[in-house]
């Protein structure tokens, strides 16, 4: 077992080193070269290269949820322009109702529209691994790096260091994730709460009442067959 958690963790770390490592390389040679386009659409593969990877990791590559994690990312650079688009548009529309000041509607279109995309993540990224922390570490994130275009320096530079550190703590989020899953598979843990079931004589975790699935016994742990009887 600590052999195989050994060689997961490896990879979670492989999986990072590439995804950051990729991201910066992405926003310096964007910048370089005034590459807006092709740079989202990197993003957005780069992101949906460490999903896929965590994905597996985690043994759900063949799941719906890894694939809509993909896909998200992958059209990140076709919907990204779209999301500042309509931002602009609702911040415009905002001003001419005199909800706010017009000068607010340059300053703030980047910043809402970089809080609103990672908000959304956010919320694709709850529904395809159901957790809290992962969508937690997201969100935080991302008002982080909507603070970028604020900063006493040019957006553009501030934007792209936004980005790779966006980048590197969605992906150790993920990772994470995948690794706590791997690593409780085979054990005595209670996928629920993390509680040790060893001995366990109920078909349901005492501690958080999460049902055992087949495969969780383990020392006398209780399982639950396809059926939904339990098995000892």
């Amino acid at each position: 077992m600590q052999k195989t958690r050994g060689h997961v963790l490896r990879q979670c770390w492989l999986v990072w080193l590439l995804s950051v490592g990729a991201a910066s390389v992405a926003v310096t040679f964007g910048l370089q070269q005034e590459l807006l386009d092709e740079t989202l659409l990197a993003m957005g593969v780069i992101f949906a290269f460490y999903a896929i990877a965590a994905g597996s990791i985690a043994g759900r590559s063949r799941d719906v949820s890894t694939v809509i994690l993909a896909v998200w990312g992958g059209t990140f650079g076709f919907w990204a322009v779209h999301w500042l688009g309509g931002t602009t548009v609702a911040l415009h529309l905002l001003a001419m109702r005199d909800v706010i000041g017009t000068d607010l509607v340059t300053s703030m279109r980047v910043p809402l529209s970089i809080g609103g995309a990672g908000a959304a993540t956010m919320a694709v990224l709850y529904l395809a691994t159901g957790c809290g922390r992962v969508a937690a570490n997201t969100m935080g994130a991302s008002m982080l790096a909507s603070l970028a275009p604020l900063l006493p320096m040019p957006t553009h530079h501030a934007v792209a260091g936004a980005a790779v550190l966006w980048h590197g703590a969605v992906c150790f989020s993920l990772c994470s994730w995948a690794y706590e899953r791997m690593a409780l598979k085979g054990s005595t843990l209670c996928r629920g709460c993390g509680e040790d079931l060893a001995g366990t004589s109920g078909p349901v975790c005492p501690g958080c009442g999460t049902v055992l699935r087949a495969g969780d016994e383990s020392a006398g742990m209780v399982g639950v067959a396809a059926g939904g009887r339990p098995r000892y």
